[in-house]
C-alpha cells in the first residue's frame, strides 16, 4: 500500500517576515490549530490565518505539548516551563518548586 501524504511548506515570508525561521515545537490541539514554537514567540496556524502568540520573556521555545483534558499547551524553554491558553498570556516560570 503507498500512501501518498499532502505537505506544505511555510517560509517567514508567509507567516510573517518579523518572526524567527527556525521553529523547534510543534502541537495541536482538538480543534486542529497547530502552534509552533520558535524564538519570537509561539506561531498560531487554523489552515487558513496565521496568529502570533508573544510569550512574557525573549525565549527560545523548544517545547510545546497539549493536554487535552484541560486544553492547556504546556510551554518549555532553557531553565523555563509555562502554559499558554489560546487567547491569553503565556505565563512563564523558572521556578517549580510551588507546584
Amino acid at each position: 500500500q503507498n500512501i501518498q501524504y499532502s505537505l506544505k511548506n511555510y517560509s517567514p515570508k508567509e507567516y510573517g517576515r518579523k518572526y524567527e525561521a527556525t521553529n523547534l515545537a510543534i502541537t495541536q490541539n482538538k480543534q486542529g490549530i497547530m502552534y509552533f514554537g520558535n524564538a519570537s514567540g509561539i506561531l498560531e496556524y487554523d489552515s487558513k490565518t496565521w496568529r502570533y502568540n508573544t510569550i512574557n520573556k525573549e525565549l527560545w521555545i523548544t517545547a510545546l505539548a497539549f493536554d487535552s483534558t484541560n486544553e492547556i499547551i504546556y510551554v518549555g524553554s532553557q531553565n523555563e516551563f509555562g502554559f499558554f491558553e489560546s487567547k491569553s498570556i503565556i505565563n512563564m516560570r523558572n521556578d517549580l518548586s510551588n507546584y
